[in-house]
């Protein structure tokens, strides 16, 4: 819901529809719309409430209408894309109530330059051509300009068998 209709795009007229305010009074909307609050949230169906000097939004509508979800903490709550779990909203907590920021909050940052190996382990043990990829993409990651060893976990992750063990067996065959 909302009381600025500036925000809203697609407005059309509606039959008017009770709506019941914190504080016990009974107001009525008259127009619906969409409201679009950064590039990738977009909320349709949005009543608008000519009395209402806030916006609030159903969080049972944007997860139904977005397929998405919400998580919230005592001091912050992010939206989230549903299978992908990339953050496309969040907001905080201020004197009780959840205020939305405007922006998701997904951003990639590499405080100090690490070594190519530590970012192998770290990552599971990627190829050098992978590696060397992210390099370019993300400042932070030193790039390796020689062929490295495999390390031992790549080196083992390669092998297909296991070497046979030394037996202490000694087989003497007699010919009668």
């Amino acid at each position: 819901m909302t009381g600025n209709l500036c925000l809203s795009s697609n407005v059309v007229g509606i039959e008017p529809i009770p709506v019941g305010m914190p504080n016990g009074a009974i107001t009525i909307a008259n127009k619906l719309g969409s409201v679009k609050l950064n590039e990738k949230l977009s909320i349709s169906d949005v009543l608008f409430v000519p009395s209402l000097n806030c916006n609030l939004i159903s969080i049972a509508q944007l997860i139904e209408d977005l397929y998405c979800i919400v998580t919230f903490t005592h001091k912050l709550y992010v939206i989230q894309y549903l299978t992908t779990k990339m953050p496309i909203g969040s907001g905080e907590q201020r004197k009780g109530v959840y205020f939305y920021n405007g922006s998701p909050t997904a951003k990639i940052q590499v405080n100090k330059d690490v070594s190519h190996d530590f970012w192998h382990q770290r990552m599971r043990h990627p190829s050098n051509q992978e590696l060397s990829y992210l390099s370019s993409t993300i400042s932070g990651i030193l790039s390796s300009n020689s062929k490295r060893d495999l390390c031992d976990v790549c080196l083992k992750a390669k092998q297909t068998r296991l070497p046979f063990s030394v037996s202490e067996n000694k087989v003497v065959a007699h010919l009668i």
